[in-house]
């Protein structure tokens, strides 16, 4: 990099430290119209009725994208087709089934990014998997790749590299797994070619679990924050992933996975440009693996609601951290990674926190109440009358209303400037640092702590 390239990235990073970590009077009220998109769902019949297609598209401003992603859905879709199944008795849409699923999401001035994911099942049972990743510029239609990020001679590469190493060795404990494949991958040279994805403010390297010889039909991500990079990245690299210019949500939801209300509470969520965590209840994972498996290849962060959903002033202390052991213990072959958020059943925080669960303990600044309404118009209503920069809003995919409020939630979201991100993104954007044992209900310019819903204990 010449001296005059390195001055002009010392100053860009100058000011962009000089800012306020978040200034209101500055923030977006809308996202920019370059960011429009079109989110479209299709379902077929081929191969005589033998097989069942459903099948995503995203539609943006520039024509070139549009055929990028057209190109890349095609392929996958060629790719997994053959792997699906014939049914031969007429029940195609339950047993011989490929989904095409487009997650997407939005940084910086017109960065788009898209996780195109083709699912074959067979009833419940995820049998085969596949995806692709495109990260584009709607201003240019160019694609995006970590050499946009990431200039040669950053120490960006070690990092990436020493984090794909440690996380590739350890996913999915008990798995064999091919040394030489983690080695390969690890390298920056083939790191600088790899699948990934932007979000509000994460950085996610995607893989299947046989890329590294793990015998699994899984998708591995590994995640990184965007001010883990500070100075390492090239100028448009920093501009095009600061996003203090939007305002910033989590959407979390409580008491899943229930299979139908979960998938389509998933369905809203990709519609929507959305990232969630989801606070699942242990107990629920062997019904619906499969359902866990779905939210976790979205990109969504997946934490624990405790195993039985019992109040931890019922328990005692060997039975909180049973209920926490036992969470993860179900969890983790799932997902291939042990949870890193809680939250306690109820909301009621207080017995778990003295016991030490050894998670940061995640409440909500905007309670929804769905679970106590069956209009989806009440439920959106709330999200619209009480929601600020930096809110947790609490909600539950364990109920109908919930998923048929989804679109009206991510759209008046979005049309008002926010970004729908992860607890942990929003933590990161707004300057704080998760501790275990710790209630954060809002994060606001450094706070964490303030609470307006009903139930303050």
């Amino acid at each position: 990099m010449s001296a005059r390239a390195r001055i002009a990235r010392l100053l860009l990073l100058m000011m962009l430290v000089a800012l306020p970590l978040t200034a209101s009077a500055d923030k977006l009220d809308h996202v920019p119209p370059i960011f429009a998109v079109t989110h479209a769902r299709t379902d077929k019949l081929t191969d005589e009725g033998q097989r069942f297609v459903v099948r995503e598209t995203l539609t943006t401003q520039s024509a070139a994208i549009n055929d990028l992603l057209t190109l890349e859905t095609d392929s996958l879709e060629q790719e997994m087709l053959p792997q699906v199944p014939p049914d031969t008795k007429g029940k195609a849409q339950q047993n011989s089934r490929l989904d095409m699923e487009i997650t997407y999401a939005r940084t910086g001035q017109s960065w788009l990014s898209a996780l195109i994911i083709g699912r074959v099942t067979r009833g419940r049972e995820q049998i085969a998997l596949g995806f692709r990743s495109i990260v584009a510029d709607l201003e240019t239609g160019k694609r995006v790749t970590l050499n946009d990020l990431f200039a040669g001679d950053s120490p960006a590469w070690a990092l990436l590299s020493q984090r794909a190493g440690e996380h590739l060795s350890s996913v999915f404990p008990g798995q064999a797994r091919n040394e030489q494949a983690i080695e390969r991958f690890a390298t920056p040279h083939n790191l600088a070619n790899a699948a990934f994805s932007l979000g509000g403010q994460e950085l996610t390297l995607h893989l299947m679990a046989t890329d590294v010889g793990i015998d699994l039909p899984y998708m591995i991500h590994i995640r990184f924050y965007y001010p883990e990079f500070a100075d390492m990245m090239t100028e448009q690299g920093a501009r095009q992933t600061d996003n203090r210019h939007f305002k910033m949500v989590a959407l979390t939801f409580d008491d899943g996975p229930v299979y139908f209300n979960s998938i389509h509470t998933l369905n809203a969520l990709r519609a929507g440009g959305a990232r969630a965590t989801f606070f699942q209840s242990g107990v629920r994972y062997a019904e619906n693996a499969g359902v866990v498996r779905r939210q976790f290849d979205a990109n969504h962060a997946i934490a624990s609601h405790s195993f039985k959903h019992k109040s931890g002033y019922v328990l005692s202390p060997e039975g909180m951290k049973s209920e926490i052991t036992q969470c993860n213990d179900a969890l983790e072959p799932l997902t291939g990674v042990p949870v890193t958020l809680f939250r306690a059943p109820g909301g009621l925080w207080p017995p778990w926190q003295k016991q030490q669960v050894g998670l940061p303990i995640i409440q909500w600044s905007v309670d929804t109440y769905d679970y106590a309404q069956t209009n989806k118009y009440d439920v959106a209503a709330t999200v619209k009358k009480y929601t600020r920069d930096g809110d947790i809003i609490l909600m539950h995919d364990s109920r109908t209303v919930n998923h048929k409020a989804m679109p009206l939630i991510t759209e008046w979201l979005t049309s008002n400037g926010y970004l729908m991100v992860s607890v942990e993104e929003l933590a990161w954007a707004q300057g704080v640092t998760l501790q275990p044992n710790i209630v954060y209900a809002r994060f606001f310019e450094g706070q964490y702590n303030e609470r307006r819903d009903s139930n303050l204990n």
